[in-house]
């Protein structure tokens, strides 16, 4: 990834959370008959635009700052919890895009899937290699990459707490008032 394409990117998502956003300022004029809880919607959008923050900013921060090559446990680890998170938002996306509409059910159905432990532990099992022997493995680098580095693992940290908060608010897009197995189009 270049840092190019990680600023097209970045518009590109500009672009959606400003479709979100219209989307969500119909449903507020509609009102109860969208089927659409417009402020959830606009929280999620929100949500969504620090998650995309927050990942931008460690693309861009890999590509300014190369570093050394990781231990192989290390790596692991931080694979684990890049494909956790793409996992989970992956998993949204696809109800998002259900070419059906917004299924209430199915969307409690993938709320409920989550355990917090799913982002929990993989970035745990990263911290626990960055304990002191990790860190010492890390002693050659340079100070920047280290701090790039443990900047990274606390944005993953964040990031966890974020995709926790997407998780509720989009549940609660489809209104509670639609009838159970109604799909609202959006």
């Amino acid at each position: 990834m270049t840092e190019q394409r990680v600023q097209e990117i970045d518009m590109d998502v500009t672009l959606y959370l400003t479709q979100l956003l219209g989307i969500a300022e119909d449903a507020r004029l509609e009102g109860r008959h969208s089927g659409i809880d417009p402020n959830s919607m606009i929280e999620a959008a929100g949500t969504l635009r620090r998650i995309v923050h927050r990942l931008s900013g460690i693309a861009t921060a890999r590509l300014a700052m190369p570093q050394p090559a990781l231990p192989a446990e290390i790596q692991a680890a931080r694979a684990a919890c890049e494909t956790a998170l793409r996992y989970h938002l992956q998993s949204w996306l696809e109800v998002l895009e259900d070419e059906h509409g917004l299924d209430r059910r199915r969307i409690l159905e993938v709320a409920e899937h989550f355990a917090p432990d799913d982002l929990a532990v993989p970035l745990a099992e990263l911290h626990g290699h960055l304990s002191i022997s990790g860190l010492g493995e890390l002693a050659s680098w340079p100070a920047a990459a280290r701090s790039t580095l443990l900047a990274e693992i606390e944005s993953f940290r964040r990031l966890m707490v974020l995709v926790a908060e997407l998780d509720q608010q989009l549940a609660a897009i489809p209104a509670a008032a639609t009838r159970s197995g109604e799909r609202v189009t959006a």
